[in-house]
């Protein structure tokens, strides 16, 4: 995954440099970042994305929190939300699902239909343990369709892919609500966010209303609204005393 981190680096840096040169808005950044750096990040995903994807996370999260202006400590789920946007691994299960349809919708006489089956066979059997059946069938069974794996030849294909992307986009809206919730620093943005989408502000203000308003609903500001920030900005404030020789 390093190399398509590596072109991905590459190719967002002549978006950074047009966007800049257009003054384009976040929301149009975010867009041509899904339709230009994306398909590098994940480019041949959908046949070795059983593999971590640690390094593609953690660059998509960095260029999000640049991009926010916010600091590298900020909680990603934060950033996620403002911006309305799931992590790279649902976009890598998608993939994989729409080349599993792909394989078993196409003539049963193409080469890597047949090499399906044939793996498949061995699968099954014990003969050989494929990691990309296995995670294949995980997503499948995590989104309910465990029964698909074996009686699918009667099913309407383009159909059982809309349903299963609905339940992985479903899925990953319930796992950032469980994450905020059980998040201590995320107790008072939990007062202003519901629903995993891009916030409107976002577009609407310039860059420095949009900046302050991203750091008060992240709590990053310097208002006394807890005791102890303003026990702590007294103490720092204290002149120390000369002590008598």
């Amino acid at each position: 995954m390093g190399k398509q981190v590596y072109q991905a680096r590459r190719a967002l840096f002549n978006l950074k440099t047009k966007s800049r040169k257009l003054n384009l808005p976040l929301d149009i950044e975010c867009e041509l970042f899904d339709r230009t750096i994306v398909p590098i990040l994940l480019y041949g995903s959908e046949v070795c994305g059983f593999r971590k994807l640690d390094q593609i996370n953690m660059f998509h999260e960095r260029v999000l929190k640049t991009r926010l202006k916010v600091s590298k400590q900020a909680v990603n789920t934060m950033v996620y939300g403002e911006l309305g946007r799931n992590k790279l691994d649902s976009n890598v299960e998608k993939r994989i699902i729409n080349f599993w349809i792909h394989l078993v919708g196409s003539n049963q006489n193409k080469l890597s239909s047949v090499m399906f089956r044939l793996l498949k066979s061995m699968f099954d059997t014990n003969v050989y343990k494929s990691e990309w059946m296995v995670n294949l069938k995980s997503i499948l069974g995590k989104c309910g369709y465990s029964n698909i794996w074996n009686d699918f030849n009667y099913v309407n294909l383009q159909w059982l892919k809309q349903s299963i992307y609905r339940r992985i986009d479903d899925m990953e809206s319930q796992n950032w609500h469980s994450d905020i919730k059980n998040n201590s620093l995320c107790g008072n943005y939990k007062l202003f966010k519901e629903d995993l989408h891009l916030e409107k502000y976002i577009s609407v203000l310039n860059q420095f209303e949009r900046i302050n308003l991203t750091k008060f609903r992240r709590r990053k500001h310097n208002l006394p609204i807890s005791e102890n920030r303003s026990v702590h900005d007294l103490e720092a404030k204290k002149i120390p005393k000369m002590q008598s020789g």
